[in-house]
Parts: C-alpha cells; sequence; structure tokens
C-alpha cells in the first residue's frame, strides 16, 4: 500500500460504477466479482478492523454509506488498491 505522500501507479485496477453503486456498501458484490473480497461479511469484518481506506483515510461503520466519486481510490487491506471510475 502506499504511504502518504507517494504517487500512486496509473496502472492500478479501475472499478466502473454502475448507478446503484455509488457507495462502498454499493460497489461490495463488484468486489466480490472482482475476487477482492470473498463476500459482504468478508468486506465488514475489514471494516472493522480497520483495513479498509478510501482515498488514505480509514472507513467503517456508517463511513461505509460514502459516496464515491471518480477519482477515488480504494485500499483493501493488503490484498489491494483499485480506482473508482464510471
Amino acid at each position: 500500500m502506499s504511504k502518504a505522500g507517494e504517487k500512486i501507479s496509473e496502472d492500478i485496477p479501475v472499478l466502473f460504477l454502475d448507478s446503484d453503486q455509488k457507495t462502498l456498501f454499493g460497489i461490495i458484490p463488484l468486489l466480490a466479482l472482482m475476487s477482492f473480497i470473498e463476500n459482504e461479511s468478508d468486506f465488514l469484518r475489514l471494516s472493522r478492523q480497520g483495513e479498509l481506506r478510501l482515498n488514505g483515510r480509514r472507513i467503517s461503520g456508517e463511513g461505509l454509506d460514502q459516496a464515491l466519486t471518480p477519482g477515488d481510490i480504494l485500499a483493501i487491506g493488503e490484498r489491494g488498491l483499485l480506482r473508482v471510475s464510471q
């Protein structure tokens, strides 16, 4: 995972959002299809453990309803980074 101030590679996978996938909670099925998580329980566990970061900030609890915007960077523990796009 990149440290604060480090440039993030342009080669990271891109997560394309549909109209029903505008929040972190809304992208759970897509993250499972992309093999970044196993299922919703896995996603929620990672959240509780502080392993989800959006633009470098830890996300948990009510932060899962946060809207995603193009250009956001989602870090999922040691599993990798994703760039949000539309």
